[in-house]
């Protein structure tokens, strides 16, 4: 998504007391690994924190896993992704049989939304907050593992071994960047380490 679409978001956070920034992204021009690239040079140009926490919405996490592969800055600390579709979308899956839905997804299928991205670093903590409330695109879609999801990306899809922390949030999945109850669970993690003390 557009940079845009994170302000009320990235206003949230900052009210809680951190200093924030937001990356924009050229989402389906680029490869979530040219994202990579342009995330990288971003951070070590645009941010001077001595530490550095990561939030990321949907393919955003996917450009994540990139960047935590192959260009992790030290000071990055703790890393939160929203609704991410972490082994790959079923929808996205099912869009690229079809010649327009494949063209509208563009570059980040390739080792994005297909499958395909770098494994987390190991030993490093990855918390998720997912959603839980179906109303979207994957209504069109017949996942055989699960039929939760936030209406874009399956529940399912947002869990595997490399995260070490999961939330489910009753919102969708464009809702996950203006729930409040999103934000405390955020904030829950980036300050505690854990969602045990949402307030």
């Amino acid at each position: 998504m557009n940079g845009v679409y994170l302000k009320v978001l990235e206003n949230r956070v900052r009210r809680r007391g951190y200093a924030t920034t937001a990356f924009n992204y050229r989402s389906v021009v680029l490869t979530p690994k040219q994202n990579a690239r342009k995330l990288q040079r971003f951070i070590s140009k645009k941010v001077k924190a001595k530490k550095i926490h990561l939030v990321a919405h949907s393919l955003g996490g996917l450009v994540l896993k990139h960047y935590m592969h192959s260009y992790a800055d030290p000071r990055v600390d703790r890393v939160v992704m929203l609704g991410t579709p972490i082994t790959g979308s079923d929808v996205a899956r099912e869009f690229g049989k079809h010649e327009l839905p494949r063209l509208l997804l563009g570059r980040s299928v390739k080792d994005g939304l297909l499958g395909g991205a770098p494994p987390w670093p190991a030993g490093r903590p990855l918390a998720m907050i997912a959603g839980d409330r179906t109303v979207g695109l994957d209504t069109l879609v017949k996942s055989p593992k699960s039929s939760v999801s936030d209406g874009t990306v399956f529940l399912h899809e947002t869990q595997s071994k490399e995260v070490t922390h999961h939330y489910v949030a009753p919102v969708g999945h464009t809702a996950l960047l203006f729930s409040r109850h999103v934000v405390r669970a955020i904030v829950s993690y980036l300050k505690f380490g854990d969602f045990d003390h949402l307030r």
